[in-house]
């Protein structure tokens, strides 16, 4: 079960890869050394003839919008600023340049545009369309047909051309392109590419967002899992599938990988237009790379199942004979979009004419984002029981030549706060607005401007209309009001059905599934410190053992050796007689078999008990490098602090049961009295007795989950939000200790089997006790009118004490019966005493 620090070097480890730790910013320049980029932008600076939109980014980009640098370099270059270096390389003719021209070339006109027209009734799509010009055509005519709500595009992938006529043309903020370009989740303090974050209502988004999320694939082979990130690099936006390093459970396939992928959808939606001219939004996809397929296998497709006997109608791609494959799965985000996004009959169009139809495809970029991430759940999920599994059973369950590690935890504890914010983001983004399940399109009231409230428009119900006043243009109260939402429940319960709000729960069920994760990986990576502590200890002891046959063997020729020593005191060896030679062994094997026999009975367990463990001492002693880890301690004592800070009334919630046989939940001061006196049951008049000192103290007392006889009592969730599940996993951290404790006296008595104490404890009936001294008047103490925790001994085998800085605890003096010494707090270190159960087992010889 030892467990490293590490996985065993492998000859090709994507986690570390030098391109990904560039720093080559003498290629690309940094956020300081204008003179540099300066120089370097002379290289790839372009005519900005024939491309207004081009010069006007490059314009903003000098004049203080120095964030905009990004975009002009990208429009420029073709993709981003450090693929630079590929595509200008040193040599200034050959093959090798003319083909870096030539992807520079393709990477500038590279389109991928969809059109879907949305009517009350159907929605129509035009394309593919390949390449910019037809685009610029599609941009130019007029749009016809009265009864059309929204032309939406949808592009994948972003490049010169496209942003130049979608610029132009729609009149599109340069922040929506500039946002798209990368994905990086922090940022070194000399890149130039971070994107600084919106303060206030001051320039904050009013017609556009981006939902980021995350996509897994499985890869059958390691030369598959490079093949796709050589496709990704093919890509003009920054965007790389990352390997989790969970690929090494027993149940893997050796070689296979499941990557990861940091994505982004941004949509942009026109402001509102005067007359009746529908409305224009574009949407911008991440490509998806071809090399291996969706891990799973995909999402659940969203048409109803056909009732038996009806089968479904056969694909376009199944037609003519060929290889049939997933009902509109077709391994790429943007085609399963564009699929998706037309089937009125899973989100259908609002009848009412003034609702916005962006609602529509709103709702299918939800739904797949939001399949992504419970795919993304379920695989972390799966990933941290095999963990699970590794620990509890290590011999089956740990793949051949591999540990029990940190090292799987370690992606998890780096990606899954990420995760966390990019969920957040989207709760944040799409769902805070009142009323947002019934919210639409409709005529603003107070004079408010609509253009401020084209996010409410995204979040739009089906039946529903509100009023929200612009409170950027008015500070009275009146402007300040809350949002109205005619119609009651009845309408939220009309428009819900098919709204962009029923997704909120499917978000918040992802994230509250990470921050469980988040938890239960802090508490496992302590349970892994913990075991790989103990296996340590357990590799020394062995190595004990062998020490100690060698020191057999070596006691065993030490008469041969003094014998020898002794007859070898003559200067010439030729002196020597076979007579000697015959003495020398028979002085020598009887002497070496005494002395192995003295050896062996001295090392016998009743002797050593007479030798040593005989002799009174005191119950206690102090146990460091004991395997639970100080952050885990230092957790445990913040719950504890957090638990009786707590107002008693809240405290009660998870009362202590009645009656003296259920020790668990919270005990209030003054329930409990100890005493050493053994009370038979019935004994009202010696209870009181005992009773007339309040035992002023509080404590909370929690069992194993299993334990039918005592079942826990807990606080509700909301009050102390991760004590449950960290309190059910400290106590099996604390029994795995306890466990090895066991052992050791086990060793330490002289008994021969190291688990014979460990056959008479399950884990099950354990204890685990949280305990709080109140402050009392010190005069109140010494007089015994008040008490805490008297003089006792604990029943039971063994005590494990851990105290903070305060201190407290006192052990009587075996020496002075009577006489009690300070036991001082010693950081991070555990304090055993010896139970009633353990003394009496022994006869007393675990002193």
């Amino acid at each position: 079960m030892g467990a490293g620090l590490s996985w065993p070097a492998e000859e090709e480890d994507p986690w570390f890869n030098p391109e990904l730790r560039n720093k080559q910013y003498d290629e690309f320049g940094d956020a300081y050394r204008d003179d540099v980029y300066d120089v370097l932008a002379e290289q790839w600076n372009i005519t900005t003839d024939n491309r207004p939109y081009l010069a006007y980014v490059r314009q903003l980009s000098q004049q203080g919008w120095i964030h905009l640098r990004l975009l002009a370099d990208f429009m420029q270059i073709g993709t981003h600023p450090q693929r630079w270096k590929d595509l200008k390389p040193e040599s200034p003719s050959g093959e090798k340049r003319k083909e870096a021209e030539e992807d520079r070339k393709r990477r500038a006109a590279k389109t991928e545009v969809t059109i879907l027209d949305y009517y009350a009734d159907k929605v129509e799509p035009t394309g593919p369309i390949q390449s910019a010009a037809e685009l610029r055509k599609e941009l130019d005519r007029s749009i016809t047909g009265d009864d059309i709500r929204l032309r939406l595009y949808v592009v994948e992938d972003l490049s010169r051309d496209v942003i130049e006529v979608l610029g132009q043309k729609l009149k599109i903020e340069p922040d929506v392109f500039r946002s798209h370009i990368v994905d990086y989740a922090w940022y070194n303090v000399r890149d130039r590419w971070r994107d600084p974050p919106y303060v206030g209502a001051a320039g904050r988004p009013k017609n556009w967002t981006q939902l980021r999320y995350v996509t897994a694939r499985y890869f059958e082979t390691r030369g598959q899992f490079k093949a796709a990130g050589s496709e990704a690099q093919q890509f003009n936006i920054l965007r790389r599938p990352d390997d989790d390093h969970s690929n090494k459970a027993w149940w893997d396939e050796p070689g296979a990988v499941v990557g990861l992928t940091r994505s982004r959808a941004t949509f942009w939606l026109q402001k509102a237009q005067s007359g009746s001219e529908p409305r224009v939004g574009v949407l911008f996809l991440d490509p998806t790379v071809k090399t291996g397929v969706p891990l799973w296998r995909g999402r659940r497709i969203l048409h109803q199942t056909p009732q038996f006997p009806k089968l479904p109608p056969q694909c376009e791609s199944q037609k003519g004979g060929s290889k049939p494959r997933e009902p509109c799965n077709n391994n790429s985000f943007y085609e399963d979009f564009i699929y998706w996004a037309q089937q009125l009959a899973v989100f259908p169009v609002s009848p009412k004419q003034h609702v916005s139809s962006a609602h529509v495809p709103m709702q299918a970029l939800l739904h797949l984002i939001c399949s992504e991430w419970l795919t993304m759940s379920d695989y972390i999920k799966t990933r941290l029981n095999q963990v699970d599994l590794e620990i509890v059973n290590p011999r089956q369950f740990v793949a051949p030549g591999h540990h029990v590690s940190d090292q799987k935890l370690h992606m998890w504890r780096r990606f899954i706060p990420l995760y966390r914010e990019m969920v957040s983001e989207t709760l944040e983004r799409v769902f805070h607005f009142p009323c947002y399940r019934e919210t639409s399109r409709a005529p603003v009231m107070n004079g408010a401007d609509p253009e401020n409230h084209i996010i409410q428009q995204l979040a739009a119900g089906n039946n529903a209309t509100t009023s929200i006043p612009d409170t950027s243009t008015d500070s009275s109260p009146s402007a300040s009001q809350s949002t109205m939402c005619p119609g009651g429940d009845q309408i939220a319960k009309a428009s819900a059905l098919g709204s962009i709000g029923s997704y909120e729960d499917d978000f918040r069920l992802v994230l509250r599934h990470l921050e469980e994760y988040q938890s239960r990986i802090n508490h496992v990576t302590s349970v892994i410190t913990a075991v790989m502590s103990i296996a340590d200890s357990r590799r020394a002891l062995e190595d004990n053992y062998n020490i100690g046959r060698l020191t057999w063997l070596a006691t065993f020729f030490i008469p041969f050796s003094l014998i020898a020593g002794a007859f070898s005191m003559t200067d010439d060896i030729s002196t020597i007689s076979n007579h000697t030679v015959r003495l020398y062994f028979a002085v020598s094997v009887p002497l070496a078999f005494v002395t192995a026999v003295a050896a062996w009975v001295m090392s016998r367990p009743k002797v050593k008990r007479l030798q040593g463990f005989r002799a009174p001492g005191t119950r206690f002693a102090y146990i460091v490098n004991h395997g639970i880890a100080n952050n885990l301690l230092e957790e445990a004592f913040h719950f504890s602090r957090e638990l009786f800070a707590l107002p008693q009334e809240t405290k009660m919630l998870a009362p202590h049961p009645p009656g003296p046989n259920v020790h668990r939940g919270y005990s209030w001061p003054g329930l409990e009295k100890v005493t050493q006196d053994i009370i038979k049951e019935g004994d009202e008049a010696t209870e009181a007795k005992n009773r007339e000192i309040a035992d002023v103290k509080e404590s909370y007392e929690i069992g194993s989950e299993d334990f039918e006889l005592q079942p826990n009592v807990w606080l509700p969730e909301e009050v102390l939000p991760g004590f449950r599940s960290f309190m059910t996993q400290f106590y099996w951290t604390c029994f795995e200790t306890a466990k090895e404790l066991l052992r050791a006296l086990a060793l330490g008595i002289g008994l021969e089997d190291e688990d014979y104490f460990l056959n008479y404890h399950s884990g099950e009936n354990n204890q685990l006790r949280l305990l709080h001294y109140p402050p009392v008047e010190a005069e109140k103490l010494s007089s015994n009118v008040v008490a805490r925790m008297p003089a006792h001994s604990d029943w039971g085998s063994i005590t494990m004490l851990f105290q903070d800085e305060t201190g407290g605890l006192q052990v009587e003096d075996p020496k002075n019966p009577g006489s009690f010494l300070d036991a001082t707090p010693m950081k991070n270190a555990l304090i055993m005493n010896v139970g009633d159960l353990l003394m009496s087992t022994e006869s007393d010889g675990a002193h």
